[in-house]
């Protein structure tokens, strides 16, 4: 079952309803005041680079390749 916001277009009303799409539909449907809201969902954002949240093992190992294989692209910094 999914979280819907809804609205009471007559009172400004808002609440979420714990629900079935269907039973969303019905209560919709027997109920012409009311009127889904649509919200934006909150998103989880990565800051910094990959680099900066790894262990220090790995980071030796990258210098090893560099090391090993001159001229290579890989960045270890």
């Amino acid at each position: 079952m999914s979280v819907y916001t809804l609205q009471d277009s007559d009172t400004g009303e808002e609440w979420e309803e714990n629900c079935k799409f269907d039973e969303l539909a019905q209560l919709l449907e027997n109920n012409p005041s009311y009127r889904r809201v649509w919200k934006p969902v909150g998103f989880v954002s990565i800051h910094g680079s990959v680099m900066s949240r790894t262990d220090g093992d790995f980071r030796d190992h990258l210098k090893s390749i560099k090391k090993k294989y001159p001229g290579n692209t890989i960045d270890n910094s």
